[in-house]
């Protein structure tokens, strides 16, 4: 094991919600971003499942797991520069 990547990475809590846009929205909140900042992610998130005709990005494959959080992280990065 390597504890050094493990280490770099923030835990999470336990989310009570089973469905995936509910526990988006409960780990924004977790995360204290704004309300804008949620409606925004939970309208892309949703937009991304219904273009891959409504498969769960679980069973997309991590390929599509990884192309999400990329996807984040750019819109995360544009959000924060623009304050």
């Amino acid at each position: 094991m390597n504890s050094h990547n493990n280490s770099r990475k923030t835990s999470l809590p336990v989310f009570k919600s089973t469905r995936l846009l509910d526990q988006l929205r409960e780990q924004i909140r977790y995360l204290h971003y704004s309300l804008r900042t949620e409606e925004a992610y939970v309208y892309w998130v949703k937009k991304f499942i219904y273009f891959h005709e409504l498969r769960h990005p679980r069973d997309m494959g991590q390929a599509m797991l990884n192309k999400l959080e990329v996807i984040f992280h750019a819109i995360s990065t544009t959000s924060s520069a623009k304050m």
